[in-house]
């Protein structure tokens, strides 16, 4: 019999959404509590979505400098000759 890891998948989402989930189960949570959950959640968020994007303009930038810098090398050496 093959493994099936959507049947797998289902059971977690059904033992996740129970009725003791939802009834009280969790104590609520105090303003420091939540007020960290919400800035953890943005930092990771940052981390996984904005910082990558950010590396990739400065890594651009400074390709980009690095070919002009060279291609005036090149022209300086050969106006020389």
């Amino acid at each position: 019999m093959a493994l099936r890891p959507w049947r797998f998948t289902l059971e977690i989402v059904k033992n996740v959404t129970s009725d003791s989930v939802h009834e009280d189960a969790w104590k609520d949570f105090d303003s420091a509590q939540l007020r960290l959950l919400i800035e953890v959640t943005k930092e990771i968020l940052y981390e996984i979505y904005v910082e990558p994007d950010e590396k990739q303009k400065k890594k651009s930038t400074i390709q980009k400098l690095q070919e002009a810098l060279t291609d005036k090398k090149r022209a300086d050496v050969g106006s020389k000759a």
